[in-house]
């Protein structure tokens, strides 16, 4: 996607670009990455980028690491002068791959992973487990930018009244400080979902 924010209404325009890659199946080092990357080196793409002139790419996971550098090599290769800032990079990070990645893939995800913190000019993590583990394993020799955004409740669910058999006590430390904890992954083995069950039982017992 690119974006414009610059409408006088704040909505701005929204260009879908599509990429069209073989098939992408599971999102590691058995995807179509090499091929997703690989695109951006098409003209045609390239150039509809650039008509757009964006000031920030915004990059989902190490995936997003060599369609950013193939744009960036691009941008820097035109008319300089057509171009007013830097071509800037965020880096969302909602997954951490190298927590998780086969041995055999994992030279492959660690190498892109850090290659995208020292690039970009902010990292976004979503919780503080991830921050340590960048900085603890993979910002050696250089200082990244990383921030934790924590996922949102929904704004509606402000609105739900407190369990009627919380008690005084819990009432007032519920009104003071978080009413809500959610859990949001996918239902697979991995993700371990029944955890956050049984944190719950312990909670209320």
């Amino acid at each position: 996607h690119v974006a414009d924010t610059s409408e006088p209404n704040g909505e701005g325009a929204v260009h879908l670009i599509e990429i069209a890659v073989p098939s992408w199946n599971k999102l590691d080092c058995d995807s179509c990455w090499k091929e997703f990357g690989e695109r951006f080196t098409d003209i045609k793409i390239l150039e509809k980028i650039f008509q757009f002139q964006p000031q920030f790419i915004l990059g989902v996971d190490w995936t997003s690491v060599i369609p950013y550098k193939n744009i960036r090599q691009f941008f820097q290769n035109t008319n300089v002068s057509e171009v007013n800032v830097p071509l800037r990079f965020v880096f969302m990070n909602f997954r951490v791959f190298s927590r998780m990645q086969d041995s055999n893939q994992i030279d492959t995800v660690q190498r892109l992973e850090k290659e995208a913190l020292v690039l970009a000019d902010l990292s976004v993590v979503l919780c503080k487990s991830d921050l340590d583990f960048f900085q603890q394993n993979m910002c050696n020799g250089f200082q990244a930018n990383i921030k934790v955004l924590l996922p949102p409740l929904r704004q509606e669910m402000k609105a739900l009244p407190l369990p009627a058999d919380i008690g005084v006590a819990s009432k007032d430390q519920f009104e003071n400080g978080r009413k809500y904890i959610t859990c949001c992954v996918r239902l697979s083995e991995e993700k371990e979902p029944q955890n956050f069950l049984r944190i719950v039982k312990l909670l209320e017992s």
